[in-house]
């Protein structure tokens, strides 16, 4: 693991799910401050929206089903 490294947030102009080189991730919603990072002056004013589902921030949040069923299907 490198010492630093660029983390790059991709904003939309609503929260969605992308292919990152072949990984599903979420593109970036402002629901912390936005002054964190280094280029906050560049980006616009309108509020991107939330997607219309909650979304998971931990693992015990996830229900056990659910967190079974992608855990077979990480494993196929």
């Amino acid at each position: 693991m490198p010492k630093t490294f660029t983390y790059y947030h991709v904003e939309l102009e609503d929260h969605s799910l992308i292919l990152a080189e072949g990984v599903a991730a979420e593109t970036f919603v402002d629901n912390v401050t936005r002054r964190r990072f280094d280029n906050w002056q560049e980006a616009s004013e309108a509020p991107v929206a939330e997607m219309d589902l909650p979304r998971v921030k931990s693992a015990r949040q996830l229900p056990a089903g659910l967190r079974a069923r992608l855990a077979g299907n990480a494993a196929a």
